[in-house]
Parts: C-alpha cells; sequence; structure tokens
C-alpha cells in the first residue's frame, strides 16, 4: 500500500529531528560538556538552554568548544593535572600548563 502525499516526508523529518536530539542528548552526557558547564559563567551557561530547545546541534559543540578554551585557560595547574589523570593522558604529571592545555584539548578534538 503506497503512502498518502507528505506522510514519507514526514517521516523523514521525524527521524531526522530525532536524531538531532539524540546526539544533542549524547554531547549533553559527555565528559566534555560536563566539564564545560562547571567552567561556564552564569551568562555562558544561559546560552545553553535555547540552543537544546530548538535543536541546535552545531551551535551546541560550538558553546562548548568556546567555553572549553577559556576554562582551560582559567583551571589551575593541579586542578588541569586531575582531569589529564581522569582521562588517562600519558605522563601528564611531568608536563607544564601550556602542554597539558594542549594534550586537553587534543583529547577533545579525538573523542568528538
Amino acid at each position: 500500500m503506497n503512502d498518502p502525499v507528505g506522510l514519507r516526508s514526514n517521516r523523514v523529518l521525524a527521524k531526522t529531528k530525532a536524531s538531532r536530539f539524540n546526539a544533542i542528548e549524547r554531547l549533553l552526557q559527555s565528559s566534555r560538556f560536563e566539564t564545560a558547564w562547571f567552567g561556564a559563567t552564569p551568562n555562558q551557561q544561559n546560552k545553553v538552554e535555547p540552543l537544546i530547545d530548538h535543536g541546535r546541534l552545531e551551535g551546541l559543540r560550538q558553546w562548548v568548544k568556546e567555553v572549553m578554551e577559556d576554562t582551560y585557560e582559567s583551571m589551575s595547574y593541579q586542578e588541569l593535572r586531575k582531569l589529564a589523570s581522569k582521562r588517562n593522558i600519558p605522563y601528564y604529571s611531568r608536563m607544564f600548563k601550556d602542554e597539558l592545555i594542549t594534550k586537553l584539548e587534543e583529547y577533545d578534538e579525538s573523542n568528538k
């Protein structure tokens, strides 16, 4: 039996939106988002809800990226070491702060 006109396109649209919201949910449950959220200012945190409500996955990814760059820079050396340890970054205990930031950013990039 053939689908009525428009029903097929509605199904495709529904699947697309569901996939986008599943991707947003996975991002929200990631350790990367958690780190960004707790390192964000209240103004930065206020930008997240509209992105989620409107299903803006790329906007949410960009928000995390921007906050993470600010977050690592503002973290203390000990906080960076602890985070590197949690993420199993080798030789983290021998690195300087700028090296830790670079390694953490590389880790984030490879674990998107």
